[in-house]
């Protein structure tokens, strides 16, 4: 299959898989995927920020999409160490714990 798909193009062996009626479907590269104009309209990829960049980031949007319930991007994903203080203060730690913690390279 390699081989055959080597000497066509993606759009000429759809084609020739289509006309047989064999199930096909392109397989897009990283770059293809983020100017693909159904995926654009589709709204997969959400923009987020991210500190020390200066421009938004794609990120991929909820997979699965609920009439009730269709989700969304709310937060990044936190850097390293980011909510250490809230998580560990939530676990009861006082702030000299969680320094102590810190200077003891425990967190």
């Amino acid at each position: 299959m390699a081989e055959w798909c080597s000497i066509r193009t993606n759009e000429e062996a759809m084609k020739a898989l289509e006309s047989s009626r064999i199930p096909v479907g392109e397989v897009l590269k990283a770059q293809d995927v983020m100017q693909d104009q159904h995926i654009k309209e589709k709204g997969f990829f959400v923009n987020t920020s991210y500190p020390g960049l200066e421009e938004n980031l794609p990120i991929v949007g909820p997979a699965v999409e609920l009439s009730a319930n269709p989700g969304n991007i709310k937060l990044r994903a936190p850097l390293l160490g980011e909510h250490n203080k809230e998580i560990m203060m939530d676990l009861g730690y006082t702030v000299d714990e969680i320094e102590a913690f810190k200077k003891d390279r425990i967190i």
